[in-house]
């Protein structure tokens, strides 16, 4: 998936305010200070304490979000009232969208410490988020340079603005002849007539899976995971993807979250039945709401929620976590993205 000077830290919030649940806090009680920093309405409080009570169903249970710039750049003077939003939504995974093109940026890797550094003040893991183009299928030496901007990055900053981990968006599937961002130089191209063993499309998945393991390798310990298509699974079941089992990815990913972008939560659930049945380890698979419209390659309206508003997303959310949550694979739910979620959270 592809998108389009820092404020001093303020004070530590109260450990005795940060365990008054939300749902214990009416409108004529005292502020939550979580709240008052995060500057929502009544109406976001309520929700958001709605939606955290799904998410955190099983307290085992991630919940995380991707996020970019078009979210970093707007709250750059104001990063800690993002940080307790996305507390207060019952979140605690950030995917951090850090490019290597991000990375060389000083401003950019400046701002990237300060929201790390916040972020984890409010108890949140963050991920970097890398490998969300098509050049580390043209080069091995690509991914290690990529893995390499991570390490060098936490190298510079303070043990509070490193990053936890790495998610990868390794997207196969995309790479079709012909497209600007593809490079010219790749030796297989995904088509309709790829699929079946040693095949265009296959190949190119195999390539995704040694992709992650060279990555894993250069990360120096760091866990990473993958932003997973939702179809891989049923197309290896059929033979038509013979490698693109969700155990081959679960080798060197720690986690996957399955990109099951639809409408109905009825049918979020069933794109990603199969990988919840056949992961061997438990607490493997999230499952990713889409809840933007207009992102790079969108598959039009049918595949958010947005457009349906915040109670669709509840009713989503609520399905979703107790049909996956039959399985011990489910990790949870994560968002794709926030800026989406923000304006459903937000809307009246």
């Amino acid at each position: 998936m592809l998108l389009k000077k820092h404020n001093p830290v303020k004070s530590m919030i109260m450990a005795a305010v940060l365990a008054v649940p939300l749902s214990g806090i009416s409108a004529g009680g005292a502020e939550d200070a979580d709240a008052v920093t995060a500057r929502i309405t009544p109406q976001m409080q309520e929700r958001a304490a709605s939606l955290s009570r799904i998410l955190n169903y099983k307290a085992e249970y991630r919940r995380g979000v991707f996020m970019y710039d078009r979210t970093l750049s707007v709250y750059e003077k104001k990063p800690e009232e993002l940080a307790a939003r996305c507390k207060i939504l019952g979140l605690t995974d950030i995917y951090y969208s850090f490019s290597d093109k991000h990375a060389a940026d000083k401003k950019y890797s400046g701002r990237a410490a300060v929201f790390t550094a916040l972020f984890h003040k409010y108890g949140l893991k963050v991920h970097a988020l890398k490998y969300d183009g098509a050049e580390a299928f043209a080069s091995d030496s690509y991914v290690k340079k990529s893995a390499a901007t991570v390490l060098d990055y936490n190298q510079s900053v303070k043990t509070e603005s490193r990053f936890d981990a790495v998610i990868a968006d390794l997207e196969p599937h995309i790479l079709k002849k012909g497209r600007s961002f593809v490079p010219v130089n790749l030796e297989h191209y995904w088509n309709n007539d790829g699929y079946g063993p040693g095949k265009s499309n296959d190949r190119l998945v195999k390539q995704a899976l040694s992709i992650l393991a060279l990555a894993k390798q250069e990360l120096n310990g760091l866990e990473i995971g993958e932003a997973l298509g939702f179809f891989f699974e049923s197309r290896y079941l059929k033979g038509e993807l013979p490698s693109a089992s969700i155990n081959n990815f679960l080798g060197p990913c720690a986690f996957v979250t399955l990109m099951a972008y639809a409408n109905k939560p009825e049918k979020i659930y069933r794109m990603s039945e199969s990988q919840l049945k056949n992961s061997t380890r438990p607490g493997s698979v999230a499952i990713c709401l889409k809840t933007s419209v207009g992102t790079l390659n969108d598959d039009g309206i049918e595949s958010s929620l947005q457009p349906q508003g915040w109670d669709k997303l509840i009713e989503a959310a609520d399905h979703v976590t107790k049909e996956a949550g039959k399985y011990p694979a489910f990790r949870g739910i994560d968002f794709f993205e926030y800026a989406g979620l923000e304006k459903m959270w937000g809307n009246k």
